[in-house]
C-alpha cells in the first residue's frame, strides 16, 4: 500500500486536529492534582445548651503556624463550613449573642480530610470563656 498525494493529506490534516486535542488532555491532566488533593474541610451544627441550632454565630479558624485567621457565621441552621483549609494545626474561637464564647484547640486538618466538628455553646456572657478539647 503506497500513500498517494490524497491519503497523505488526509493524514495531516486530521493530525492538525490531533496536536492540540493531545495539549489540551495533557495540560488537564498537569491540572488534577491541584484540582483535589491539597486541601481539607471543617463543617458541623452549632448548638445551644438546649440543643437548639445556634445561627447567627462568628466562627473564626486561626492557623496555629502561620497565624492566619479565616471566620465564617453559622446559618439559621447553626450549620456552618470552612470550605477551603490548608493542612495544619489550627485553633477554633466562636462567639454568639446570648452564649459564652467557646474555644477549641489543636485542630489537625489533614489533605483531602473533611472534618465534622460539632458544638455545643452554653448560655452566658461574652465576658466568660469556655475551652474546649
Amino acid at each position: 500500500m503506497f500513500l498517494t498525494a490524497a491519503r497523505l493529506r488526509v493524514r495531516i490534516d486530521s493530525m492538525k486536529y490531533l496536536r492540540p486535542l493531545i495539549l489540551i488532555t495533557l495540560g488537564l491532566l498537569l491540572l488534577l492534582p491541584l484540582i483535589g488533593g491539597t486541601t481539607g474541610r471543617i463543617n458541623g451544627i452549632l448548638k445551644g445548651p438546649d440543643g437548639a441550632p445556634v445561627g447567627g454565630a462568628r466562627l473564626t479558624l486561626v492557623d496555629k503556624d502561620k497565624g492566619t485567621t479565616v471566620s465564617v457565621t453559622s446559618d439559621r441552621k447553626g450549620s456552618y463550613t470552612f470550605p477551603i483549609v490548608s493542612p495544619g494545626t489550627y485553633n477554633l474561637h466562636v462567639e454568639a449573642t446570648g452564649f459564652a464564647p467557646l474555644d477549641r484547640s489543636s485542630i489537625v486538618v489533614h489533605v483531602d480530610s473533611v472534618m465534622k466538628l460539632d458544638l455545643s455553646l452554653e448560655a452566658g456572657d461574652a465576658g466568660r470563656k469556655k475551652d474546649s478539647q
